[in-house]
């Protein structure tokens, strides 16, 4: 049986709000958050990071998009997600976040001994992730529930 959390943000009467994705560092995290109007969705890029020395380097940064892909990327783009800590992930964006993590642990060459997150992502998004040391390459299995 899997744990699937489900944190829901109150709005007005009109409008839902959950959080789907949400993955973190040391001192800060960003979460992708998807918001319902109607019958029509939106998804929120929310990216904080703490600052700690108190110098003015704290990052509060929202956008909006038209699908989890899009703000997915903002984040896949940027960021070695391998090296972060993976919170939560909802049902059903996880198999094309474990796409996406497989991509980017062959793009850029991560040997089975540095993917130090593995049993994190692995349990969150239900899968297991395997490198085949004679193609040099990672693929995932999916694991039953």
């Amino acid at each position: 049986m899997t744990e699937q959390t489900t944190q829901k943000l109150t709005t007005g009467d009109s409008e839902k709000r959950e959080i789907v994705f949400e993955i973190g560092g040391e001192g800060g995290s960003i979460s992708i958050i998807r918001k319902q109007i109607k019958s029509k969705f939106e998804f929120i890029y929310k990216h904080n990071e703490y600052d700690f020395l108190d110098e003015d380097l704290s990052i509060n940064i929202e956008s909006q998009f038209e699908n989890f892909e899009l703000a997915f990327q903002t984040i896949n783009n940027k960021y070695r997600i391998y090296f972060l800590h993976l919170s939560r992930v909802h049902n059903d964006y996880k198999d094309y976040v474990s796409d996406e993590l497989v991509n980017k642990l062959n793009d850029h060459d991560l040997k089975l001994e540095d993917f130090q997150n593995q049993d994190n992502f692995e349990h969150k998004l239900n899968v297991k992730f395997v490198f085949d040391s004679i193609l040099d390459k990672w693929t995932k299995l999916k694991i039953k529930i």
